[in-house]
């Protein structure tokens, strides 16, 4: 029977187990060990004070647990993200895999959640976008609502018409420079054209500029 750390958890006073990392109590191996255990020996109403006993691994620790929860793809999203405990790094993976179905709400929760990781998580999400299945409707609607990130929606815009043949760049507005940019490089160089995301949603395998356009990635 695995040893048992005492500990107040959902406020009842119930015990958190060790689990898998019994034979590493009272070590400086111990919190990692936990943390990385996470997925298989936490439970969701003793969660928190499980990766508080990981100390400085208590990051790591939701992010282990979620990341197992994420992979029986039944729990909701918002639960995941609470799960992360505000980690960031946790919530961009939870947003990769479990993205909303709209640009919009996918950008409200960049922003909300992925703390320095906004970009990255914005940038995949246009990633997906691009080398999925773009159409034409979702083409003009990031057009009319590029939200606040207008070069970076451009330069995606612009690797659409570029390299999927979809639409054209718009002529004036907030997207027209970097999209009419990001083509004009891309017709270009057609071999830096993003390719086709490997899996089933998880971010695009297109290394980002320092702004996420996809006209500033290396040459393959």
């Amino acid at each position: 029977m695995a040893t048992l750390f005492w500990g107040l958890a959902c406020g009842d006073g119930a015990p958190i187990e060790a689990g898998p990392c019994e034979r590493y109590a009272g070590t400086s191996t111990e919190g990692f060990c936990r943390a990385r255990a996470a997925g298989e020996a936490a439970r969701p109403e003793t969660l928190d004070a499980y990766c508080a006993a990981s100390g400085e691994w208590a990051p790591l620790c939701h992010q282990s647990f979620v990341r197992a929860q994420l992979a029986q793809g039944a729990v909701p999203r918002a639960v995941l993200i609470e799960w992360c405990g505000g980690g960031a790094d946790c919530a961009l993976e939870v947003l990769d895999l479990r993205p909303a179905e709209g640009w919009s709400e996918q950008r409200a929760l960049c922003l909300e959640w992925a703390g320095p990781y906004a970009q990255d998580c914005l940038t995949h999400a246009l990633g997906r976008w691009a080398t999925g299945a773009p159409t034409a409707a979702e083409f003009d609607a990031l057009i009319a609502d590029p939200g606040p990130d207008a070069a970076l929606v451009g330069g995606w815009l612009g690797a659409v018409v570029a390299c999927r043949g979809l639409r054209a760049c718009p002529a004036e507005g907030p997207t027209a420079a970097a999209c009419a940019e990001g083509e004009a490089t891309l017709r270009a160089e057609p071999h830096r054209c993003p390719q086709p995301i490997r899996g089933p949603a998880g971010p695009p395998p297109i290394p980002p500029s320092p702004a996420g356009s996809p006209a500033a990635a290396p040459a393959r």
